[in-house]
């Protein structure tokens, strides 16, 4: 299986560099702004990837080399399969990537096909502006925090750290996101006149208020990223990466599917392999299910801050239905990849998954909360270097524990 081993490490080589380099530029680019912070808001996007992430590539190495050896010689038009299917996975996950950002930067600035411009209607992360761009914003009107005026929005990078500092020190930031959506055929809620924290004007306001400073917020970030001599190259870097940060989710959705599928054949063709096989999935679904808390916690932090004036498809539609797709995926691993694994192990799975499921039905706003706190915009350093470390650790002792003897060896030697 060499082959099949160079092509997946040179695939995952790729994919490692998208996840490093993110956070690498924007600790370099960032360095003066509080980087960390832009970080935490953003954990799904500069947390996961470069640690959590990596343990989940790590751990799909073996299960991607047995998968592409399988359709290489023991699938019917299995080479054409791997072919068509690795094209069609990597066209979607461009046109998903730039459905996402709003832009297509490998259209735009690598193979110089025009776009049309929608730049002017663009609501950006924060950290898609220069760094200067956000070191000189005073807030709205300008100056207003130096003077006796009530501020209608505040300085950007003010409001990212009180929010970081609020999140820190409390559990969730459900409390503070107003309904600014009103139903015209029912009464409006008694808690739109209750007075509270508005990130934003960093004051206590009602929900009218609250909505209309989130709505100048957005409106006045677009309007700084309209010149694009205000984006920054982190924002440059992540719009390129993304593609291929998609291409791992999207991957290893496959994978994990048709290794499942595909289970009695595996186990005819690789079976000295599959401990390893099952230690890689389990380790790698286990390790994804965190991205969808941290992809929850990022939409919380959001909301407090944007509203619904993002005017991004992620955080209003998107963003809810994948972190919905791989909890379900994970679920379906543990159900069905495992389903002639010993009965105990298989019993303990399935039941640990059932009640992780119910757990998340009844209590979802109590977890995403804590998911602000921990995982989120109020997360330490240290949580996620631990959770990597941990994983790594879990991985590599896997291969030490009990695993099936067999006489047969792999029967392929691609």
């Amino acid at each position: 299986m060499i082959g099949a081993r160079i092509f997946v490490a040179l695939v995952f080589g790729i994919l490692a560099a998208s996840f490093i380099g993110s956070i690498y530029m924007l600790i370099t680019e960032f360095s003066d702004q509080g980087w960390f912070q832009l970080a935490a808001v953003y954990s799904q996007a500069f947390l996961f990837f470069p640690t959590i992430g990596l343990v989940a590539l790590i751990a799909f190495y073996t299960p991607a080399t047995i998968f592409v050896d399988l359709y290489w010689h023991h699938v019917n038009n299995g080479r054409l399969r791997l072919l068509a299917g690795f094209l069609f996975i990597g066209g979607l996950s461009v046109y998903i990537a730039g459905i996402l950002s709003g832009q297509n930067i490998l259209l735009e600035k690598i193979w110089k096909v025009q776009q049309p411009s929608t730049q002017a209607n663009i609501v950006p992360a924060i950290w898609e502006l220069h760094p200067q761009t956000l070191a000189k914003d005073a807030g709205s009107p300008a100056g207003c925090v130096s003077s006796d005026k009530l501020c209608a929005r505040q300085p950007i990078l003010r409001s990212v750290q009180i929010l970081r500092r609020v999140s820190q020190s409390r559990t969730g930031l459900t409390a503070f996101a107003r309904n600014c959506s009103r139903d015209p055929l029912l009464e409006d809620p008694p808690s739109d006149n209750l007075l509270r924290y508005c990130f934003p004007l960093l004051r206590k306001v009602d929900a009218e208020s609250c909505c209309f400073a989130q709505e100048r917020f957005s409106r006045e970030l677009s309007d700084m990223y309209a010149n694009e001599k205000q984006h920054s190259q982190t924002g440059y870097f992540h719009a390129v990466s993304l593609p291929f940060k998609v291409f791992f989710m999207l991957t290893i959705l496959l994978i994990g599917g048709l290794l499942a599928a595909w289970r009695e054949k595996l186990d005819r063709f690789y079976e000295n392999y599959m401990p390893r096989v099952e230690n890689g999935v389990l380790i790698g679904a286990t390790a994804m299910l965190f991205w969808p808390i941290t992809n929850q916690a990022f939409l919380q932090s959001a909301a407090t801050l944007y509203g619904p004036y993002s005017g991004s498809i992620y955080q209003d539609n998107l963003g809810a239905a994948f972190s919905l797709v791989f909890g379900f995926w994970a679920l379906l691993i543990l159900f069905f990849f495992f389903r002639h694994h010993e009965k105990t192990v298989e019993l303990w799975v399935k039941m640990l998954g059932a009640i992780a499921s119910v757990i998340a039905a009844v209590s979802y706003n109590f977890i995403i909360d804590y998911a602000v706190r921990f995982t989120g915009s109020g997360t330490h350093k240290a949580t996620f270097v631990a959770l990597a470390v941990i994983g790594l650790l879990v991985f590599i002792f896997s291969h030490w524990w009990p695993q099936r003897k067999s006489s047969d060896t792999p029967k392929s030697s691609f």
